[in-house]
């Protein structure tokens, strides 16, 4: 269950009118093993202004009315427009067993944001292969201005109607265009597929320059193992003229519906003018879904949204680490590869991803895997482990393969 950080907005004073903020729902979600006991409510904007970082002091009460403890929250979406309604969760504390509970505003800033015609839609809810339910949905563009979504949080229902959790939604960090859709994800969720299933959207003006800052070098394509188990793989660009940290979200199709989406993202900077290859497979409800439309694998189509985020340390160049690998092997139709890497500079590093690509003789991207892992010390080493899907009909020993390890050093 997604709950609200710490409170840290400005409280309302007698110079400055709060605004005026409704509670239409709030009801008491048990707890389950390490989880604690929650309260999770909605929050209306019933005022004509915008805002932001929106606190919330709840008073605990027991079954006469009275309070017997208080609990805090801010509302999970970051910017509330002007009849927008927001989740927000806060744990009760323990010891206290509530039967009731009192929502109020505690803090809150105003925004000079202006509103955007931004709707948000759940897609489809399916059981996940490991537990639970993932989610699919889009956020759509009415309007003509650009966007960047903030925020996506879905709720679910339990069976008697009353609010049962909340989830903070993933999606690319792309520009949404006037009048185009972003896909998102959020699970898995511990919540049936049967269950109601709403979300909830805050979104901002987007910066300019509005274009893409990264590029398709080739695909996707969707590819089978020989196990019939399906992936995607392509390769981006970054055409200049700075760079950033790729994100990469696969979304896959069949029969015109949403029926899966990965998001990956590399925590080095692809640099002008370099290119990086990627795989997307792990799509947890993929099967189940194919099962309810009755079709296969085969039927799968995938699309890629790109998205991109400025590196914190713009001055920093990625490095290249030596890479030694002790271990190439293929057991099925997956290529396991481990080694080590050695840091032989001075300097440390803020992150390191190791990139394996396995390409065709003709060039073509056949599989690939971005790796993230904790960088060594200077002068130190590391050991990883890593396993890729290969296509079916496919021998790694007629393919090409590259094997990198890049770690971004930390700013001075």
């Amino acid at each position: 269950m997604q709950e609200a950080p710490a409170p840290t907005g400005h409280a309302a004073t007698p110079s400055i009118p709060a605004p005026a903020i409704a509670f239409p729902e709030i009801d008491m979600v048990p707890g389950a093993g390490s989880t604690p006991s929650a309260v999770i409510g909605l929050a209306r904007n019933d005022s004509s202004a915008a805002v932001q970082n929106v606190d919330v002091s709840i008073d605990l009460l027991d079954t006469s009315g009275a309070p017997i403890g208080t609990a805090a929250a801010r509302l999970l979406l970051s910017h509330l427009q002007p009849g927008a309604t927001s989740p927000f969760v806060a744990s009760i504390p323990p010891g206290i067993d509530p039967a009731g509970a009192r929502p109020r505003l505690s803090a809150f800033e105003f925004s000079a944001r202006t509103q955007l015609d931004v709707a948000v839609e759940v897609v489809s809810a399916a059981l996940a292969a490991d537990e639970g339910t993932e989610v699919l949905g889009l956020v759509r563009s009415r309007g003509e201005q650009p966007a960047m979504v903030e925020d996506v949080i879905l709720t679910w229902r339990a069976a008697d109607g009353t609010l049962a959790g909340a989830a903070r939604a993933d999606l690319p960090a792309s520009v949404l265009q006037a009048g185009a859709s972003l896909p998102w994800i959020a699970g898995p969720v511990d919540a049936a597929p049967q269950m109601v299933f709403e979300a909830f959207v805050s979104a901002a003006p987007a910066k300019p320059p509005f274009g893409a800052r990264l590029e398709m070098a080739s695909g996707p394509s969707w590819w089978l193992t020989a196990q019939n188990r399906g992936f995607a793989s392509g390769a981006i660009r970054n055409p200049g003229p700075a760079a950033v940290l790729p994100e990469v979200a696969v979304s896959l199709t069949a029969q015109g519906e949403l029926v899966g989406l990965e998001i990956l993202r590399s925590s080095v900077p692809l640099t002008p003018g370099e290119s990086l290859v990627f795989t997307a497979e792990t799509f947890a409800s993929l099967e189940d879904r194919l099962r309810r439309l009755g079709v296969g694998m085969q039927d799968v189509a995938p699309q890629v949204v790109l998205g991109w985020t400025e590196p914190e340390r713009p001055s920093s160049s990625p490095v290249s680490l030596p890479v030694a690998v002790r271990q190439f092997e293929v057991i099925g139709s997956r290529l396991f590869l481990s080694g080590a890497i050695t840091h032989p500079g001075t300097e440390p590093l803020a992150s390191l991803m190791v990139y394996v690509t396995l390409r065709s003789t003709s060039g073509e991207p056949q599989t690939a895997r971005w790796l993230p892992l904790a960088p060594p010390a200077p002068g130190e080493r590391i050991d990883f482990a890593i396993d890729l899907p290969l296509p079916k009909g496919v021998d790694p020993a007629m393919s090409e393969y590259d094997l990198r390890a890049l770690g971004l050093p930390i700013a001075p």
